[in-house]
């Protein structure tokens, strides 16, 4: 399968085993000028009907790459939008049910800790602030 719609005739012919039709393909000189020819064009320039059929289905595959190409450009080309969380751990409420929470442990009041004991968090708060 020919991918490569930059390839010359004359290669594209030999890998398909069709070399007898370069004098009749002489006005092209790479496959992307091909890469649009219909079923009738060639049989105008003299292909014959099975060999036609390989250098069309030749040509869907080029096609094919193309359209895949001009789509991974298009993707690429587009920002991403990368979506972060702001917090990866779980929220745990300060209280009394806390240590329900997340399989975290509360040591008191404003301190938050793993079952193995670990201190996660501290926090402190005076009554003027706001959350």
């Amino acid at each position: 399968m020919v991918h490569n719609s930059r390839m010359s005739i004359v290669e594209w012919l030999d890998l398909l085993e069709l070399q007898q039709y370069e004098g009749n393909l002489q006005e092209f000189s790479i496959v992307d000028d091909v890469v649009d020819i219909t079923d009738k064009e060639l049989k105008q320039c003299g292909v014959r009907g099975a060999h036609r059929q390989i250098m069309v289905n030749s040509l869907l595959g080029v096609r094919a790459k193309r359209r895949q190409s001009m789509n991974l450009e298009a993707v690429s080309s587009v920002p991403q939008v990368v979506r972060r969380r702001k917090n990866s751990c779980p929220l745990v409420k300060l209280g009394e049910s806390s240590a329900d929470m997340a399989g975290c442990r509360d040591s008191g009041p404003g301190v938050i800790t793993t079952k193995s004991g670990k201190i996660l968090k501290q926090l402190t708060f005076d009554e003027t602030s706001t959350m």
